[in-house]
């Protein structure tokens, strides 16, 4: 299972960056490889790679915390419902979810791939 993540806090995301932070610090979405490769196919996360010059990949962990990017990659294409089917459609817009929680909260979405 991959893990996508905001903190809900500063203090979350600092315990988060040494392992330190308690589950209920944070709002979690537990992906299966299955929907993790439809992501890829879809061309979701290469595009977030692509905007931003992250590295959200296998066997990487890779963090969002520039308020810039996330207003950016929030407010982008990327969750235009018509470019995805019905099941797929229905994950990214709780990714989507989450990058709004990120600006929010002045967090990050954390990726733990």
């Amino acid at each position: 299972m991959k893990t996508v993540c905001v903190p809900k806090n500063s203090r979350a995301q600092i315990d988060l960056d040494f392992d330190q932070v308690r589950q209920d610090e944070l709002i979690e979405i537990k992906l299966d490889d299955a929907t993790v490769d439809k992501l890829w196919k879809s061309d979701f996360i290469p595009s977030i790679n692509r905007m931003i010059g992250s590295n959200i990949d296998n066997y990487e962990d890779e963090r969002i915390t520039d308020i810039n990017q996330l207003i950016q990659i929030s407010n982008s294409y990327l969750f235009d419902k018509q470019r995805y089917d019905n099941e797929l459609y229905q994950v990214i817009d709780n990714i989507h979810s989450l990058f709004d929680k990120a600006i929010t909260f002045k967090t990050g979405v954390y990726f733990f791939f």
